[in-house]
């Protein structure tokens, strides 16, 4: 049998390298692997670059449920047409992203008066080992692309684990997303009929306003499609495990800076799924257990089920453009029942005896 020369392993890792920098830049795949997720964060941390002489009173931190969800256009009317507010919603945002999604903000501008920060079902209901998902690994490479200093930033912060930091630095250097997934046959044949069809990326959402977009499409909403849409959310064997919610509230406690969380609605469907399920109790528990230690306000929709109208969301858990505005009115409704509202933004007051809402 022949020796391999000893430069022979070094050819074939630099030939894989290369391979795959032609595999990603390859656009029917590459529409498929880069897709929305951190096309959205990305747009965001471009426009907050561009503006870094303003700062933001109010900043909502969370998923693509605040992404829809948080009308800034209808937030800064009547009452609060004197608070400059950005929507900082990200696809497949969890409580470490958003964590490091909030120090990159502060490394160029002033902290907020107050940040509204999502509470989510999939956030406190996670498989045993979540590992780091698709979604937040092209995220975090996106912060390093963008945010200057990021890399240094997601080094040094306590919210992710040693393994998190490697597969994030991997896949920022290689640019293979999530080298791990990429290799599962369910992943594999979805890029095969990606490479059949043609598929273009969707095109960038260009029309947000402060962080915000109201959701114009719409898909058929079935018990089906939420159970899927859990599925999905919640991964294999979840459990209920608030760690990095304690890690999110510490951080903004250390920064000083006042949270109320907001819980969005969910289509009826979904919400009776999650209501039913056997984790429920545990989130219960461990929300209330959360706020109660952190002293912080919860303003939840889910809870209420306040004008749970099915025609106002556009899939399960995400609002339509008329559902983001009627919530945001109401949000701001209880924000202004809330001392801690008044004196952080004293001018309220006068603003409210002035006004509508």
């Amino acid at each position: 049998m022949t020796r391999l020369k000893p430069f022979t392993p070094l050819f074939i890792a630099f030939f894989l390298l290369v391979a795959s920098e032609l595999f990603l830049s390859f656009p029917p795949v590459c529409g498929y692997l880069i897709r929305i997720a951190p096309e959205n964060l990305s747009l965001k941390l471009k426009e907050l670059e561009s503006k870094k002489r303003q700062d933001y009173d109010v900043l909502f931190l969370g998923s693509s449920r605040t992404h829809y969800g948080f009308a800034t256009t209808e937030f800064e009317k009547g009452v609060f047409k004197n608070v400059s507010s950005y929507d900082l919603g990200v696809f497949g945002a969890d409580y470490k992203l958003t964590g490091v999604i909030l120090e990159g903000y502060l490394k160029t501008h002033r902290p907020p008066k107050l940040i509204l920060l999502e509470l989510n079902d999939f956030s406190v209901i996670q498989p045993p080992d979540p590992g780091m998902g698709y979604y937040p690994v092209v995220n975090y490479v996106s912060i390093i692309h963008n945010v200057p200093g990021s890399q240094q930033m997601i080094l040094a912060t306590p919210l992710l684990s040693v393994q998190n930091k490697m597969d994030i630095m991997l896949s920022a250097a290689s640019r293979f997303y999530l080298y791990r997934d990429i290799i599962s046959p369910t992943r594999l044949v979805d890029i095969a009929k990606n490479l059949v069809n043609h598929k273009k990326p969707p095109p960038l959402e260009s029309n947000e306003i402060n962080g915000w977009v109201g959701a114009q499409k719409k898909v058929p909403i079935t018990p089906q499609a939420a159970r899927i849409k859990l599925g999905y959310n919640w991964g294999a064997n979840p459990m209920v495990n608030a760690d990095s919610l304690h890690a999110m509230l510490v951080l903004c406690k250390e920064k000083n800076i006042p949270v109320v969380m907001v819980q969005w609605p969910t289509h009826p469907y979904y919400h009776d799924l999650v209501v039913s399920s056997a984790q429920y109790a545990g989130f219960l528990s461990a929300v209330q257990t959360t706020t109660r230690e952190y002293q912080v306000p919860l303003i939840d929709f889910e809870d209420t089920g306040e004008g749970r109208n099915p025609d106002l969301f556009f899939d399960p858990d995400h609002l339509s453009r008329d559902g983001a505005i009627y919530y945001t009115g109401i949000l701001k409704q209880r924000l202004l029942m809330m001392d801690l509202i008044h004196k952080i933004i004293p001018n309220l007051q006068k603003e409210e005896s002035n006004g509508s809402l």
